[in-house]
């Protein structure tokens, strides 16, 4: 893609994925499309991160309500 930022359809070296004449992967016009480019690494630990954290709460909420409306949900027969 270096050669694609110096060629005469990018003659600023600023297009699409280039920047300075340069590959640019975090160029937002380019993405998804850059080609070669690797997904940041902090993007997937923030997801990551916020999917744990939101498994985390459901957990969380489903013992409260299991310890709260689970002993009247059983019927004892004397």
């Amino acid at each position: 893609m270096t050669d694609l930022c110096n060629s005469i359809t990018c003659p600023d070296g600023n297009c699409e994925g280039c920047r300075d004449g340069q590959k640019w992967c975090q160029d937002p016009r380019c993405d998804p499309y850059c080609g070669n480019c690797t997904k940041m690494q902090d993007d997937e630990y923030i997801g990551g991160l916020v999917t744990l954290i939101i498994v985390a709460c459901l957990m969380v909420a489903f013992i409260i309500m299991l310890f709260l409306y689970g002993p009247s949900m059983i019927h004892y027969e004397n």
